[in-house]
């Protein structure tokens, strides 16, 4: 199964389902983020960085996004900037166009396109995410060059413009169809979903780890990779701390790692996985993302469900907390999710219905999840990854289809976490944009 185009038919089926009575589906995308030196990043996924200074992705901020309202029209500065000046960028992957847009974030939290609007990547692009400088971004890539070719990972330079340059060499290859990526806290370190990896004569689903050059680029750690306890990984999350990574699979478990402090290399935890709680035939482990406190972690189900669970704090060890539906009228799949920076608000992206398109929530002081009033709003119907500004202001949307228009959604938050439309309330970018990074500067 791979990412948007899996997501894109079992949205469809839902849809067709729900005038039945039944259906199930989804998709999602974890990843990382992080800040120094005043940047912050976030991940294809919604997991926020560690803490920092200025604009850290763990929640604290200054100076980010002005404009909590998004009632009017952006203004432009003199550099053409929306919204009186360039705060950031964001970075999606177009899976029709072989292309990384890219945009400017304005101060009001604005997307525009920078110029040019898009650089080329290789076939059929699943998800990125930036290292925790701000300074290279990295795409995975279900194929290279052509289509009989194994995947890749694109490599980029991000220019103070917020312009990407491919690194040298500008790619590397990676065994098939690696499906996410994710950059250690401390931008040391990388690691990649591949659904097969040649570890010691047999190929097995492994997550690849390489470490990170100070020119930015990657090199397979040796050994390349550890294997993946169960059959269906889906995507990574990092815990805060640098010292845990967790793998959502849909064979309906969750594999767990230590992350060595000195190499990064991975070892699998005892016990190697954490059950996924829904005991329904069909419930499916799909995005994960880990609370920027650290204390919980959340991961979402083809049917609608968010699993949610404590985190050992010495052993990283998932334990299940509860169970939260995330949608309300009508079986839809709960792809992505993503918590703010303040760790008080989460969201999920469902993607078989326009109507209740995200879900919003509150994070209680135990870390379990109530839904908002409302407890949806409306966004695009086959949306696929959502983000959150470091600043905690703003949330974006890709919206996963040709057929939603090729958008990124924009909303504002407003200061109780509900979610409103911004004007405009979306920005053209590649065709079938699927997962999204932000770089707030």
């Amino acid at each position: 199964m791979r990412l948007a185009r899996s997501i894109l038919l079992l949205c469809s089926f839902l849809l067709f389902q729900a005038a039945c009575g039944s259906g199930k589906g989804g998709s999602a995308t974890p990843g990382t983020g992080g800040h120094d030196a005043g940047v912050a990043g976030v991940g294809a996924g919604g997991q926020s960085g560690g803490a920092g200074t200025a604009l850290g992705g763990g929640g604290t901020s200054g100076g980010g996004a002005s404009s909590q309202d998004g009632g009017g029209d952006a203004a432009t500065d003199a550099s053409g900037m929306p919204g009186g000046g360039n705060q950031g960028f964001a970075y999606a992957v177009n899976q029709d166009g072989t292309t990384v847009s890219q945009l400017s974030i304005g101060s009001n939290g604005a997307l525009a396109a920078l110029t040019p609007a898009s650089v080329p990547c290789e076939m059929r692009a699943n998800s990125l995410a930036v290292d925790p400088s701000g300074k290279y971004l990295y795409v995975v890539n279900e194929r290279g060059a052509t289509s009989a070719s194994y995947g890749s990972i694109s490599q980029y330079t991000i220019g103070a413009d917020g312009a990407l340059a491919p690194l040298t060499p500008a790619t590397i290859a990676t065994d098939y169809g690696p499906s996410d990526i994710a950059v250690h806290p401390s931008g040391k370190y990388a690691y990649a979903i591949t659904y097969y990896y040649p570890l010691g004569g047999m190929k097995v689903r492994s997550v690849a780890q390489y470490t990170i050059g100070a020119d930015g680029t990657l090199t397979p750690m040796a050994p390349g990779a550890v294997a993946i306890t169960g059959s269906n990984p889906q995507f990574i999350a990092i815990h805060p701390s640098g010292n845990f990574l967790y793998v959502s699979d849909g064979s309906g478990v969750v594999d767990q790692y230590t992350i060595d402090a000195t190499t990064g290399a991975l070892s699998a935890m005892t016990p190697a996985t954490a059950p996924f709680p829904f005991p329904t035939a069909g419930h499916t482990a799909f995005a994960i993302t880990v609370h920027p406190s650290g204390k919980w972690a959340y991961v979402t189900d083809y049917y609608g469900g968010i699993a949610e669970y404590t985190v050992d704090a010495t052993s990283g060890a998932l334990s299940p907390l509860a169970q939260t539906k995330a949608v309300g009228t009508m079986f839809q799949c709960a792809a992505w999710i993503a918590v703010d920076p303040s760790g008080k608000y989460a969201y999920t992206a469902n993607c078989a219905s326009t109507s209740e398109a995200i879900s919003q929530f509150t994070v209680g002081a135990d870390g379990t999840l109530a839904a908002m009033t409302p407890a949806s709003v409306a966004g695009a119907s086959a949306g696929t990854n959502i983000q959150v500004d470091p600043s905690g202001t703003h949330l974006y949307m890709t919206s996963g289809e040709s057929g939603s228009g090729n958008v990124v959604l924009q909303f504002s938050i407003s200061a109780n976490g509900a979610l409103a439309p911004m004007t405009p309330a979306t920005v053209t970018v590649g065709g079938s944009p699927n997962a999204l990074v932000l770089v707030k500067r």
